[in-house]
């Protein structure tokens, strides 16, 4: 069969095919966040801790980055637990959480994206740090991942997205 067969081409209505519709929908609601209750997308923060959930957030926050002319920085927190007043427990090393970041990085590299900077907080709580650090540097928006739920905890976010949701000064997306 030839390529084309004389007759014309038929333009395929967005009505009618759903990766269309899908694809005019978050077109739409990415406009839409470019003005969210009088704030205007400059900065962007993205909350990674390793995990592929935290790689789709990765992704959203640069390709909204890259749409808005936003400055983005990949935020890795990481959590000390006070088990005595003279030695803090970190679960991850100074090293590790910089890799983490450096990994991080290195992906957003791979698909394209531009570099992006990158932070390690220490804080008592995941959720705590991301909000303190957006606090601290006028960030106009978080974007966090969150696992994929399954049963009764399908209705729910987890703890620190759900946490960070709550209580942030700014725009949140969660991002699965």
């Amino acid at each position: 069969m030839a390529p084309h067969s004389g007759r014309p081409v038929k333009p395929i209505d967005q009505d009618q095919c759903p990766a269309l519709r899908r694809k005019a929908g978050w077109n739409a609601k990415v406009q839409g966040l470019r003005q969210f209750q009088g704030k205007t997308m400059k900065k962007i923060v993205c909350g990674v801790d390793g995990t592929d959930h935290s790689q789709v957030a990765l992704l959203a926050a640069a390709e909204l980055a890259a749409k808005f002319g936003a400055d983005l920085t990949i935020c890795l927190v990481n959590v000390v637990f006070d088990t005595s007043p003279r030695s803090p427990h970190v679960p991850r090393t100074d090293a590790e959480a910089q890799q983490i970041l450096d990994d991080a990085s290195g992906f957003l590299a791979s698909h394209g994206h531009g570099a992006a900077k990158a932070v390690v907080l220490k804080n008592r709580e995941a959720s705590s740090g991301l909000i303190d650090f957006a606090l601290a540097n006028q960030i106009d928006h978080i974007v966090i991942g969150t696992g994929d739920k399954r049963g009764l905890s399908r209705l729910f976010l987890g703890s620190v997205a759900a946490d960070v949701a709550a209580r942030a000064p700014c725009t949140v997306i969660i991002a699965r």
